[in-house]
């Protein structure tokens, strides 16, 4: 039985912004899409006669050649390094043992026929001639979105027209499609369908977001995270992206040495437009500590903002969901008399963007054998991982008689 465990997070902007794109339920741009991520996605094939070798290359360093805005935001993204040391070194074991569960992970983290090593073949898997390695470790390569039999597909243009390009043209242009600029066209990697422990798939974005204001207004995935269009994607491993999506709240009343005494953080989902935080992975602490006049501290409070599943062998179950829906509210709180000796209080929203993958390697790398090469591989995504987590707000009280 597998139990590795994939994804990409991507949280959500804060802004408000109308929009006039797919609504939800949209069955144009659903039809489209599911043709469009059939997958794995067939092998390009032959490329046009006549076409020069850079056109009839699929890396995205081909595509920079024309494209250099696009391909400089997209090389420091998640999607261009979809193909993780954490994601390899879990793979190192399966390209022989299970082939079937590496093409299942690569549904999403190398879709191209391209990029798989081994494809199907009357009920087996066989060695791939089409296979290139530098793109299985491209991830989400440009081809992944815009390329099908060698034809360019993509967005409408700015103006919102979808004519073709001039004979002429590099690849001859594009074919556009305005789902491209719709939710469903991101579910079709952000949204699984199983399994789904406790009715909500392990990855639920698409439909938290469809029960949210944004869907009903159309303000789609691209809105927020591919803003003027740029292939940007940030989410919870950028702090000021999640900042712009919660609203925070500290308050310090009443007397530190009197049982009336209180002291409430509380962070509101105000703009992600899905839960906060989406996904599995990460896991969000509000912290309420009080310090000594020596810097020692104290005492911690905290509560974890999490939707924390674990494999039991057989099933993904879901431990507990305490993440905050669109529009809601989470809390931690103190009342009561501050510790004896406590000099300030101070209030921590803590971010840790990869806090699943830490435990799980954590647990992975020690059972791992030394001289396996996926050893080295994991501990470089166990390193990563724990290097991930950052303050997001924090607040200091001073405490005394009067306050």
């Amino acid at each position: 039985m597998v139990t590795a465990f994939c994804g990409m997070v991507i949280g959500c902007r804060g802004e408000v912004v109308e929009s006039t794109r797919i609504a939800p339920a949209d069955s144009a741009a659903a039809n489209f899409v599911t043709g469009h991520w059939e997958r794995p996605i067939a092998p390009q094939g032959l490329p046009p006669n006549g076409w020069a070798p850079i056109t009839a290359d699929l890396s995205p360093q081909a595509c920079a050649t024309c494209h250099p805005a696009q391909f400089r935001d997209w090389e420091a993204t998640l999607h261009a390094h979809a193909y993780s040391p954490g994601l390899e070194g879990q793979l190192v074991a399966w390209f022989e043992s299970s082939p079937a569960s590496v093409a299942q992970c690569m549904v999403c983290h190398g879709p191209l026929s391209e990029q798989l090593r081994q494809v199907e073949a009357g009920g087996s898997y066989v060695r791939n001639a089409e296979y290139d390695a530098d793109l299985e470790r491209g991830g989400v390569v440009c081809a992944a979105c815009h390329v099908r039999a060698w034809q360019r597909h993509g967005p409408p243009r700015r103006d919102g027209t979808t004519t073709a390009a001039p004979a002429g043209t590099p690849h001859a242009g594009a074919i556009r499609n305005p789902a491209f600029e719709s939710s469903q066209f991101c579910g079709a990697c952000h949204q699984f369908e199983e399994p789904a422990p406790n009715g909500k798939s392990l990855e639920n974005t698409l439909r938290e977001w469809e029960a949210t204001d944004f869907a009903t207004r159309g303000t789609t995935c691209q809105v927020c995270h591919m803003p003027d269009r740029r292939h940007l994607w940030r989410g919870i491993h950028d702090p000021e992206m999640t900042r712009s999506g919660v609203t925070p709240q500290w308050r310090v009343e009443g007397d530190p040495r009197s049982g009336e005494f209180e002291v409430r953080l509380a962070l509101t989902n105000t703009g992600t437009g899905h839960h906060f935080p989406t996904y599995v992975t990460p896991a969000v602490d509000l912290e309420i500590a009080f310090v000594g006049t020596n810097g020692d501290t104290l005492t911690t409070r905290r509560r974890t903002l999490q939707r924390e599943v674990y494999f039991d062998g057989s099933q993904w179950i879901e431990r507990e969901d305490d993440r905050i829906p669109a529009g809601e509210t989470r809390a931690l709180e103190w009342t009561g008399a501050a510790p004896s000796g406590a000099a300030r209080v101070v209030g921590r929203v803590i971010v840790r963007p990869d806090a699943f993958y830490a435990a799980m390697f954590t647990g992975l790398v020690p059972r791992t054998p030394t001289d396996s090469p996926a050893r080295p591989i994991l501990e470089g995504a166990l390193a990563r991982a724990k290097e991930s987590p950052y303050v997001l707000f924090d607040w200091e009280h001073e405490l005394d008689a009067e306050s």
